[in-house]
């Protein structure tokens, strides 16, 4: 971590290689960035989606699974899963280190992203449904 204006920045410079490394340090940050990174979120959840939801055209079948496993809304258990990306970062961030080298914060914040973007689908679909 750096500091930078008296609040901590994490530190792109060392770290292992990977392609979300190295397009966060050769972009300033800004619009053109956040739109980078929505098409990064994108590309990310479309590679993944068929692992978690097979090839149909429900793209929250793998948390409605659990949440009927659990006995819990769909948003609830997208937020648990939520929880889970935000207590990782919560405990490699002070640390500045990762045992999972292939899976840096760069890819968890994504992965934050992705699941705030999913859970707002299923409380939309949830408060559609109630009407």
């Amino acid at each position: 971590m750096t500091e930078n204006n008296g609040s901590r920045m994490l530190d792109l410079t060392d770290h292992h290689e990977h392609p979300i490394w190295d397009a966060m340090r050769s972009q300033k940050p800004g619009i053109g960035r956040f739109s980078q990174i929505l098409n990064e979120m994108k590309d990310l959840h479309d590679a993944k989606r068929s692992d978690y939801t097979g090839d149909g055209a429900d793209i929250l079948h793998n948390y409605r699974m659990a949440a009927q496993t659990m006995g819990i809304s769909t948003p609830l258990a997208i937020l648990g899963r939520l929880q889970e990306k935000v207590t990782r970062l919560a405990m490699i961030l002070p640390k500045e280190e990762w045992r999972v080298k292939d899976e840096p914060p760069t890819d968890t914040w994504l992965d934050i992203a992705i699941i705030g973007v999913l859970g707002l689908i299923a409380c939309e679909q949830e408060l559609e449904a109630s009407k």
